[in-house]
Parts: C-alpha cells; sequence; structure tokens
C-alpha cells in the first residue's frame, strides 16, 4: 500500500509515521502553552509553533486557542511547500489533527 493513500486506507500508513513524531509535537505545544503563561497580554496567535519535516511528508503547527480545522493560510502554506500532510496541534487539549492534500485539505484524516 502506498503511503500516501490516506482515503481508501483504515488505518493509514502516513499517519502512522507521522505518530512516530508525537513527542516533537508534545514538546512544541508545551512551548506554546508557555509562551502564553509568560505573555497572557499578547494574541495568543503569537505563541504559535512550527515544525517542518525534512522530507515533504508534512508540516505542522500549534494552534494556541485550539481551533480543530486549517485555515486558508495553513492550506495555502502547505499546498506552497509541497508537503502531503498539513498536521494541526490543538494545545488546549494536547490533540494532534491531520489533513491531506489528496482532497485539498478538507478531509481530517487522523488524530491522536
Amino acid at each position: 500500500m502506498d503511503c500516501i493513500d490516506f482515503i481508501f486506507a483504515e488505518k493509514p500508513c502516513g499517519c502512522n509515521k507521522i505518530q512516530e513524531n508525537k513527542r516533537i509535537f508534545s514538546d512544541l505545544m508545551e512551548k506554546t502553552r508557555q509562551c502564553m503563561a509568560n505573555n497572557p497580554d499578547d494574541d495568543p496567535i503569537e505563541c504559535e509553533t512550527a515544525y517542518l519535516s525534512a522530507n515533504n511528508e508534512f508540516t505542522f503547527h500549534t494552534h494556541p486557542q485550539g481551533t480543530r480545522e486549517p485555515s486558508e493560510i495553513d492550506r495555502n502554506t502547505t499546498k506552497r511547500l509541497n508537503k502531503d500532510l498539513l498536521c494541526i496541534g490543538l494545545v488546549p487539549t494536547g490533540e494532534t489533527v491531520c489533513w491531506s492534500k489528496e482532497d485539498g485539505f478538507k478531509n481530517e484524516v487522523c488524530s491522536f
């Protein structure tokens, strides 16, 4: 099975590979939490952190206020960087959610 075939896979191998980065994602979400605690008067968006995979697999960034869906800026950035997945760390819950370029980042393909 091709690891990019997210739509038809029961447990997509691409998402399994992404989960290998869970520690990095958790660390970045914690940095966002610390920034927000240290700068309570600032706009939370200023505390957003990001991570780009070295290959074409994914982008990851935090949503400090927990917005689950990617913004148009998120989608366009991931497209411009030619990444296969757009993943977002939901800081309030610690959950990571991902969307695939296969459907234009319209439907969530995995979460953990």
